[in-house]
């Protein structure tokens, strides 16, 4: 019997960091599991991830907003793609697709193509 990894996005309820400079800040965390109770770690401040943990620390809760089959490639890709707020269907009201719904990453068309 094979197990499914799931990739997962969690959105908090307000963002860390210095939020005046971008890239300095952040609001999401993309990660993967075997079992659900991963999540739940997550929640208790009881995870190995450091962002997760200032979370936590700081009190801010929160959302499960994405979650899809995948293993840690998948993970991979997505944290490289980044731009977590343009898939995040919280703060974006209509939240690109890209790699949560398929395996091609969202690009933009070549000059001449727009």
């Amino acid at each position: 019997m094979s197990r499914t990894r799931w990739v997962y996005m969690l959105h908090y309820d307000k963002p860390i960091g210095d939020t005046g400079r971008p890239g300095m800040w952040a609001q999401h965390y993309v990660g993967s599991f075997w079992t659900p109770q991963r999540i739940e770690h997550h929640r208790a401040g009881t995870s190995d991830v450091s962002i997760v943990t200032a979370f936590h620390a700081q009190g801010i809760a929160f959302t499960l907003v994405l979650l899809r089959p995948g293993g840690k490639q998948l993970e991979r890709r997505i944290k490289q793609n980044g731009h977590f707020k343009n898939y995040c269907p919280v703060c974006t009201r209509a939240p690109w697709q890209g790699l949560w719904v398929n395996d091609t990453p969202r690009r933009k068309p070549p000059k001449g193509e727009q």
